[in-house]
């Protein structure tokens, strides 16, 4: 289905998503690439760097949806962008790729997350990219330049090849006019010079970043990539509450079985409001599932509590919630929930 045929784009509830249309692609390597957008009303995104939106995409295997960072900065304003790899069996990237050009539309929901920029003042950073896990640490790296941050930022990006290399003269250009920033480049496949060579362990981690032990890690990348770069960061002195990542993959340790009810299961009624339907739901049901049962469709891209796309109010009731860090307390105190991972301890009225 093309994404530029606005009239088969669903909208049958307020669900916080919005319209945007593509005004530029560009290639950034043979199966990445960059996509900016403006939105159709005219509004602009409030975004912090480092934060991501969900797309959804009216593929032929029907409407899902994906995570996608944005690579650009808040403190370049207009345009936003994300960047996306084609992955072999992404359905939703080989989408953007195949379909996506400037004048298509689609719908994206508010940006979220948590894993964004440091403050502009003072303190020792690293950045590791690993391949297309590049944009969050790239849209920081772009708006602590813009703000000329006094800090002490050293961004290590890792790929395959050099031409697996992302925004790497972006990069350079702005360490050569930006004293606060270095920039280290390492490919594993091949001879470097100049840049370093080999594949990212303790040892390697150890000789390209002596001092990293003062510093506060960001990290971005494949998981096996960033579970290495925990493992060899910690064992080298830095603090595990300094060190971050950004991960959509459910961690290890939780599922959807780790959720358990705090009381007995019982029946409650679950009010939908703006939809104007009610059902009945078990306390052991995920409300996501309740709403589904009675044809509302909440957008989820992860259902693990993690990328925030099914964030609801809650009208009345109360919920037991378990989740993955894609709500912040503030909003929980507000009244949102995450309908993947939230379920009624009460009978319950949300707003959708």
């Amino acid at each position: 289905m093309a994404a530029n045929q606005a009239g088969s784009l669903p909208s049958t509830r307020d669900d916080g998503f919005f319209l945007v249309e593509c005004v530029a692609v560009a290639d950034e390597s043979v199966n990445v690439k960059t996509f900016e957008f403006v939105s159709v009303d005219g509004r602009s995104l409030d975004y912090a760097a480092g934060q991501h939106i969900t797309v959804e995409a009216p593929t032929l295997s029907g409407i899902l949806y994906r995570c996608y960072t944005l690579s650009s900065t808040p403190t370049r304003a207009g345009r936003f962008a994300i960047t996306a790899k084609a992955a072999p069996h992404g359905p939703v990237s080989a989408w953007l790729h195949q379909e996506i050009a400037p004048g298509a539309r689609l719908r994206i929901s508010p940006p979220s997350g948590a894993f964004i920029a440091p403050e502009a003042t003072g303190g020792a950073y690293l950045f590791v990219a690993g391949g297309v896990g590049i944009t969050p640490l790239l849209s920081m790296t772009r708006a602590l330049y813009d703000a000329r941050a006094e800090i002490d930022l050293v961004f290590l990006q890792c790929a395959s090849t050099q031409e697996d290399l992302l925004f790497r003269k972006e990069l350079e250009e702005m360490a050569a006019s930006w004293p606060s920033l270095r920039v280290k480049l390492t490919v594993s496949r091949e001879a470097a010079v100049p840049l370093l060579a080999g594949r990212l362990e303790r040892a390697k981690l150890a000789q390209w970043i002596p001092d990293i032990a003062k510093r506060t890690v960001y990290c971005c990348g494949p998981d096996a990539f960033m579970k290495t770069v925990y493992e060899a960061a910690v064992s080298l002195g830095v603090a595990p509450q300094r060190y971050r990542q950004e991960s959509f993959v459910l961690p290890p340790a939780a599922s959807a079985t780790a959720f358990e009810a705090v009381v007995p299961t019982a029946q409650v009624s679950v009010m939908l409001a703006a939809s104007r339907l009610e059902c009945v739901a078990s306390t052991n049901d995920v409300l996501i599932d309740a709403a589904q049962s009675v044809g509302v469709v909440i957008p989820s891209a992860c259902r693990a509590g993690m990328c925030g796309t099914c964030k609801t109010r809650v009208i009345a009731g109360q919920v037991e919630m378990a989740h993955n860090g894609g709500i912040t307390d503030e909003e929980i105190a507000e009244g949102w929930i995450l309908t993947c991972c939230a379920r009624p301890l009460t009978d319950i009225e949300l707003d959708c």
